[in-house]
């Protein structure tokens, strides 16, 4: 029964959780990846694995020019837009492949 589990048991959250460069808080990750809710919801993923919509979603955002990363608090989507606060580049949302 355990093997099953293991399988198809909730994934365990790192003990290296991605921290907000404003608040310095630990940036959980979503409840599902994008994959799985495009699968949950009848769609179909085309390309197969290694498209990225499996990767582990945290719930901020990353700068890819300078590194900065923020929690969805601290970034305020009304003012700044999607742009980085410190560098002006845009930003992306957290992908846990961004962190490697």
């Amino acid at each position: 029964m355990s093997f099953f589990k293991n399988l198809f048991g909730k994934k365990k959250q790192s003990a290296n959780l991605p921290k907000c460069s404003s608040c310095g808080k630990d940036i959980p990750p979503t409840e599902s990846t994008v994959g799985q809710d495009i699968r949950r919801s009848g769609g179909v993923i085309v390309g197969g694995a290694g498209t990225g919509l499996d990767e582990i979603l945290y719930k901020g955002t990353i700068c890819r020019s300078c590194g900065r990363i923020n929690c969805l608090s601290c970034h305020d989507f009304n003012k700044k837009g999607f742009k980085c606060p410190n560098c002006g580049s845009s930003i992306s949302p957290l992908y846990a492949d961004y962190l490697r």
